[in-house]
């Protein structure tokens, strides 16, 4: 989901949320093959958000074990009530659609800079923190450096994977129907620039996954 902004950046995050048409909606339903697609990247975009939930608590774990006394008593709190939304999020006790995941994922960057902040002020001769977001690296030249990188290569296989069953599977005149989703896809397929890249598939979540009541009236508070 845009890490980068999919996660979180994955971060990075989403352009503002669009309604699929009318059109889209009644071939998605009519169709198999489209709806079969939008599930299966639902599921992976769903499981990719949880998988970076995941590394951001454990971040913080780290984090907590390598700070001074005087700053983890600053930042304990932030990363302790972080902890404790993710796992609710993970349980499904709240924060049970993408949206409210998203937003945790943001939240996550937040706490980030606050958190070095303090370092700054409390413990300026203390290295700053790898949050392990996406790397520079990454973005440049697709070396995948931490466990975000991987995250995203394994995002960008999968969501490749199954937009190519998509394709082979449609029949002729559903292609003519979804014309603006296939062009998304192709634009997805071919574009080199990882950053591009990210705003693209924020676009195509943004206008064709998701699209329920809970998780449309979140999107308007979040967006």
């Amino acid at each position: 989901m845009t890490a980068g902004r999919w996660l979180i950046t994955l971060a990075t995050i989403f352009s503002t949320q669009l309604l699929p048409t009318a059109g889209f909606q009644t071939s998605q339903a009519a169709n198999p093959e489209l709806q079969e697609f939008i599930q299966r990247v639902e599921r992976l975009v769903l499981n990719t958000t949880d998988r970076a939930l995941i590394i951001t608590r454990n971040v913080y774990l780290n984090l907590s074990k390598e700070m001074p006394p005087t700053l983890l008593e600053a930042t304990n709190q932030t990363m302790q009530n972080y902890m404790a939304q993710v796992q609710d999020a993970l349980d499904g006790t709240s924060y049970t659609n993408f949206t409210l995941k998203r937003r945790l994922l943001r939240q996550f960057k937040v706490n980030n800079l606050q958190i070095e902040l303090l370092r700054r002020q409390l413990e300026p001769l203390q290295p700053e923190f790898n949050f392990q977001l996406i790397s520079d690296e990454f973005y440049k030249s697709e070396k995948n450096v931490t466990e975000f990188d991987n995250l995203y290569l394994s995002f960008m296989s999968e969501f490749a994977a199954a937009s190519q069953q998509l394709w082979d599977r449609l029949s002729e005149p559903t292609v003519e129907e979804q014309q603006e989703l296939l062009e998304l896809l192709d634009e997805i397929s071919k574009e080199q620039q990882l950053r591009e890249k990210d705003k693209l598939y924020d676009e195509f979540i943004a206008m064709y996954l998701f699209k329920i009541e809970e998780n449309e009236q979140e999107a308007k508070e979040l967006y």
